[in-house]
């Protein structure tokens, strides 16, 4: 059921609303055949809110693969994304007014940064709804993330479907970083760009104008401002600075980060960003990796380069990236890609995957002398916990793990799992062997045996990583003698909130390692 308000045109009529809501034709089940063509389908409801009655439903538009989302212009023209799970593909349709398709967008992998066109750009309306901007009737803006071999460089785009075939024409873009190839159909004008620095630019908003933009730039050692500035004008003196903010994290002040590039063992392209202490003397150094393992179907869509490094070094609360303070090297946002091409379940290889990815993590950090091999810890968040305790039963990579909380035992997660589709009683082998519960022995037989943190919010929310997945995990580690240690936040959910429970999962965190720093 999907409730969207008013969409469209505003008629002045405060006594009728329209409630919209999706219905799987086929029941729901991908087995089933679809219904004339259709898996997904829309209904319009109108509501009389003066007599309160509800009128009959009728069809808005169908759909052939699962709906995704929906959003009106002002002038009433909608554009609706449906969806195909099992190859990662997406359609974008315009509709008009009455929901008939006016004409498709694209059909593309969602996987595939590099040719993502980005998504329609949205402003809020007088009443407080989003509603798609459009300069003219038959033209958007789009804005994405501007995936490339150099980084990320988000842009801004104006789609014209007014002609027989769609036309696109860039805007802006971020400024070109000085070292790297670029694609001159994907710049403004289609013309490579003379003047080219290390920052990092992003969209905020167009204004209402649709001619004037604003903008935040920032690099790794100047924090995020904010810019206004007009499109089509070039140079820094078109800008008009609104902020001026000092450095929010002095302690942070000379790390050096570093996004790298190495291989797995199969040949796919990993990246990671690597940070350093200020005036880093060139020995090898305690190592903190920290990651969150994605699904893929497209192994060259996993080996794409995933953000910038000339973003402003800083970290949030849950960020590893404050131990490079402390003197540590930091391999964040590691890429671990489980890959699963054609009729293959990226899952079926999931620990094979993972292993892979962290030996070649571990093994260019050592490479580069930043890394001491005997003074390695690995981290993770949620899943990242989940994939934490997978490369401490599997591998003597680490000494240490930092799980918080994370989910251990796939039995307690039946119907399907992060990107897992399939029921236990469809794939039960892929399930048992991706509890990490059910490793626990092997943990204890390793050549090296990293001890084990576990942090957990009492009120975890979240219905795959129930606080007992700890609780059962750690009492199975300390069955079989593995140094370890549980920490239950209380009033605490999936993400920790408290001043008080962050502070203390900073204190934990930093004795559990601190064994690390002293050999």
């Amino acid at each position: 059921f999907h409730p969207c308000g008013t969409g469209g045109e505003d008629d002045g009529d405060d006594t009728m609303t329209t409630i919209m809501f999706v219905k799987a034709t086929d029941g729901g089940d991908p087995a089933n055949d679809p219904v004339d063509g259709e898996r997904d389908a829309l209904y319009c409801q109108t509501i009389d809110t003066d007599a309160f009655t509800l009128h009959e439903p009728t069809k808005f538009v169908g759909l052939e693969w699962r709906y995704s989302d929906l959003d009106f212009s002002e002038s009433g023209m909608a554009i609706v994304e449906e969806y195909r799970w099992k190859d990662r593909m997406e359609r974008k349709w315009i509709l008009n007014a009455d929901g008939t398709k006016l004409r498709m967008l694209w059909e593309r992998s969602w996987e595939d940064r590099y040719n993502s066109p980005g998504e329609p750009l949205t402003r809020r309306g007088a009443k407080g709804q989003y509603f798609i901007v459009q300069p003219t009737p038959t033209s958007i803006h789009l804005s994405g993330a501007g995936a490339s071999s150099v980084g990320d460089r988000p842009f801004l785009d104006l789609l014209d479907f007014g002609s027989e075939e769609v036309k696109t024409t860039r805007l802006w873009r971020c400024t070109a970083p000085v070292e790297g190839e670029l694609d001159a159909s994907k710049e403004v004008n289609g013309v490579l760009p003379k003047d080219r620095k290390d920052i990092y630019e992003s969209l905020v908003c167009v204004l209402p104008d649709n001619d004037s933009i604003m903008i935040s730039r920032e690099s790794k050692t100047t924090p995020r401002n904010y810019y206004l500035s007009k499109l089509g004008d070039g140079g820094d003196e078109a800008n008009i600075q609104v902020t001026n903010f000092e450095h929010p994290q002095p302690d942070l002040l000379g790390v050096t980060k570093e996004l790298v590039q190495y291989k797995r063992d199969d040949g796919v392209e990993l990246t990671a960003n690597l940070y350093l202490p200020a005036n880093y003397d060139g020995t090898p150094l305690p190592t903190l990796f920290w990651a969150y393992p994605r699904e893929f179907k497209d192994s060259k869509a996993a080996g794409q380069v995933k953000g910038s490094k000339h973003l402003f070094v800083s970290a949030h609360w849950a960020s590893p990236i404050h131990w490079a303070a402390k003197g540590w090297c930091v391999f964040d946002n590691f890429a671990l890609p489980v890959i699963g091409e054609g009729d293959a379940q990226p899952n079926d290889t999931f620990i094979e995957q993972i292993v892979s990815g962290a030996t070649a993590a571990v093994e260019y950090a050592v490479s580069r002398g930043v890394c001491d091999k005997d003074r390695c810890a690995v981290g993770g968040h949620s899943y990242g916990s989940f994939m934490t305790a997978h490369l401490l039963s599997h591998t003597s990579l680490f000494s240490a793990g930092i799980g918080r909380s994370g989910a251990f035992n796939r039995t307690l997660t039946p119907m399907s799992f992060q990107s897992e589709d399939r029921s236990i009683w469809e794939a039960r082998d892929t399930y048992i062997t991706m509890s990490p519960l059910m490793h626990v022995k092997k943990m204890s037989e390793q050549e090296r045996v990293g001890k084990m943190l576990l942090i957990h919010g009492e009120a975890d929310e979240n219905s795959g990583t129930h606080p007992m997945q700890s609780e059962r995990y750690f009492a199975a580690l300390k069955a079989f003698g593995i140094e370890s240690k549980l920490v239950m936040l209380p009033h605490e959910r999936h993400s920790y909130r408290a001043r008080e429970s962050i502070l203390h999962m900073a204190y934990e965190q930093e004795a559990w390692l601190k064994s690390l720093e002293d050999k």
